[in-house]
């Protein structure tokens, strides 16, 4: 009964609905004459109290517009309720999952200094909660840690399928794959994390180095223009984005990036030896060579044993009337590599401004004699492409490479022969007597550019007895 009396007015203490006190309380005339009872007037005082009483009540009944808000308003509670419900329940499944509880323990045991007893607790976590990614993440970081990339690699790879909108995770993801040396993997997860860090240095500094190495160099310049902007003082994306830019031959941009950084590093040998590169596209005033020579001399005590800064020295010297000093830096970058056509060529120039005939005259035979070399030793390099088996073309090339010094190339060529044609005893000879000469001059304290040897690894079967010299 009292419900229905709700559901019809608003109730205040005991009293009966508005709408039924004033029907029942108060009948109208024409109820009055349909009960039987005579149409009576009520007097003026009632109908003032009737009055009072009607304005009181609608005061404290609301309109219907602002019902309607509380109703809303009510609504609105009970659906944060329910999703603040919702979320407890979430996140109590959350925790409660295997793979948070083996991921907090791995973290307690990283803490602890128990490293095994970390990795051993996140490979569990992978095992009971394959979809949960930051047990992958964590062995990720442990193995960057012990320097095992190939295996971070892998559960990087795991964690960015899991969490594709992780920026983060393709960056570290890419570091790994460069640490492997896979360069298209790397190239791929960087060019992800550029994509979704616009700006973070890091992502689109290295987006930039593999899209050059990749040849995509539009992307490789306007990723590390960002990474520029964003870390102007990083040495690895500055230089990186003078290189590109003088490789395009946009050498006024690689001066405009590179001049501020060399400012403040005034004697990073890097950054002054691109500063000689651009210097050398520039015309010949005495102001310019001044200043090419003054950043090329500084680079030059940690280049020793690198014949490009002495190719730029000697250039720059004969070009200010010093020939002296750039017969000296052609003959040092001659000593390094003794069969590069530009220096010799530069010392030629010298001994003719020297004036002196008879040493033009034997450099200019040399010369001669290192472009037949070159000429050969490309021909053979394209009929060993064509024919992998041909073993003098194979043993010809070895030598040449030898002869030039480039001892890591030569062994490459006499592995490379010797998986082609392994029961060939002139292959088998002429890799025994290409490691005795290593070893002789891996004994001797340096070689002449003042770097030890590496000795070649060549897993060469023996040849039989018979074929032994």
């Amino acid at each position: 009964m009292v419900a229905a009396r709700k559901r019809q007015g608003v109730t205040f203490g005991n009293a009966l609905p508005l709408s039924l006190s004033s029907r029942f309380m108060n009948p109208s005339p024409s109820q009055r004459h349909a009960a039987g009872e005579p149409a009576t007037v009520l007097p003026p005082a009632a109908v003032v109290d009737a009055a009072q009483g009607f304005n009181q009540g609608q005061a404290l009944c609301p309109p219907p517009a602002r019902r309607r808000g509380t109703r809303f308003w009510v609504v609105g509670i009970l659906l944060a309720g329910a999703v603040a419900t919702g979320y407890s329940a979430w996140k109590w499944k959350q925790w409660s999952r295997p793979g948070v509880r083996h991921s907090l323990a791995g973290v307690e045991a990283v803490n602890a200094h128990t490293f095994s007893k970390a990795e051993q607790e996140w490979l569990q976590g992978v095992r009971e909660d394959p979809d949960f990614p930051d047990c992958y993440t964590q062995l990720g970081d442990l193995y960057t840690a012990l320097h095992r990339p190939s295996e971070a690699a892998r559960y990087y790879s795991t964690a960015t399928r899991l969490t594709p909108g992780d920026g983060t995770l393709w960056v570290k993801l890419g570091n790994s794959h460069r640490a492997v040396g896979d360069k298209p993997g790397a190239y791929q997860a960087y060019k992800k994390a550029a994509a979704l860090l616009p700006d973070d240095a890091e992502a689109q500094g290295e987006y930039g180095i593999f899209a050059n190495r990749m040849k995509d160099n539009n992307a490789a310049v306007q990723a590390l223009r960002r990474a520029n902007k964003l870390s102007p003082n990083d040495p690895r994306y500055t230089l990186a984005l003078v290189a590109v830019e003088s490789d395009a031959d946009d050498y006024s941009a690689a001066e405009s990036h590179l001049a501020p950084y060399l400012r403040l590093h005034p004697n990073d040998t890097q950054a002054n030896y691109f500063m000689a590169v651009i210097e050398n596209q520039k015309t010949r005033t005495p102001e310019n060579l001044r200043s090419a020579i003054m950043h090329a001399e500084r680079a030059q005590p940690a280049m020793r044993d690198d014949r490009r800064i002495y190719y730029l020295l000697g250039r720059f010297y004969l070009d200010s009337n010093q020939p002296a000093k750039a017969l000296r830096a052609y003959q040092r970058g001659q000593q390094i590599e003794p069969f590069n056509e530009t220096l010799y060529s530069g010392l030629m120039q010298c001994y003719a401004v020297l004036g002196d005939e008879a040493k033009r005259r034997q450099t200019a035979a040399r010369l001669q004699y290192v472009v037949a070399h070159e000429r050969r030793r490309e021909y053979l390099r394209h009929e060993l492409g064509f024919h992998h088996k041909n073993v003098d073309a194979a043993l010809e090339l070895a030598h040449l490479w030898e002869e030039e010094g480039k001892y890591e190339t030569a062994a490459s060529t006499l592995k490379f022969a010797t998986q082609q044609s392994p029961g060939d005893v002139r292959v088998q000879r002429a890799a025994q007597g290409f490691i005795q000469r290593m070893q002789v001059r891996q004994a001797r304290p340096s070689t002449g550019n003042g770097a030890r040897l590496p000795l070649p690894a060549l897993p060469l079967p023996k040849p039989p007895l018979s074929s032994q010299p």
